[in-house]
C-alpha cells in the first residue's frame, strides 16, 4: 500500500511541475498587463513562495495542482466574457492580491500570503464563472 501511495505521490508532484512549464496564468497574465516580463520580481518572488512553500506538503501542492488545472481556462473566460474590460480585471487582481501578497512573503508572513493567493484565486474564478 505504501508503495502504492509513494507512485501516485510522485506521479501527482510529476504533474504539478509538467504543468508549470504550460500555459499563461492569472499571476503572469496580470503581471503582463502591468508591463511586466515574466522574469519580474514579482512573478519570481511568487515562483519561489510556490515551490519552497506551498509545495512542500500535500495541501498546498493540491491547491498548485487545482491552480495550474485550471488557470488558463479562467484566463481565457475573462478575456472573452469581458472583451473590454479584462485588462482592468487582471490590473486590480494585482493591486489588490499579488501586490499585497508579495509585500507578505517579503515580510515572512506566508500565512497572509497564502490567504492571498487564495482570494486572487476565487476573485479570478468567481469573475470567470460566476458564484
Amino acid at each position: 500500500m505504501e508503495r502504492v501511495n509513494a507512485t501516485s505521490q510522485a506521479q501527482a508532484s510529476y504533474r504539478v511541475k509538467k504543468s508549470m512549464k504550460r500555459g499563461c496564468f492569472i499571476t503572469t497574465a496580470a503581471c503582463e498587463v502591468m508591463g511586466k516580463s515574466d522574469d519580474c520580481p514579482e512573478l519570481e518572488t511568487l515562483r519561489h513562495f510556490r515551490d519552497v512553500y506551498m509545495l512542500a506538503d500535500d495541501d498546498g501542492k493540491s491547491m498548485v495542482q487545482e491552480y495550474y488545472e485550471i488557470a488558463p481556462a479562467i484566463i481565457e473566460k475573462i478575456k472573452t466574457d469581458y472583451p473590454e474590460g479584462w485588462k482592468q480585471i487582471f490590473e486590480s487582481l494585482f493591486h489588490r492580491f499579488i501586490t499585497p501578497a508579495v509585500q507578505a512573503i517579503e515580510s515572512g508572513d506566508n500565512v497572509k500570503a497564502l490567504q492571498l493567493y487564495v482570494c486572487l484565486y476565487v476573485v479570478a474564478k468567481t469573475a470567470a464563472w460566476g458564484a
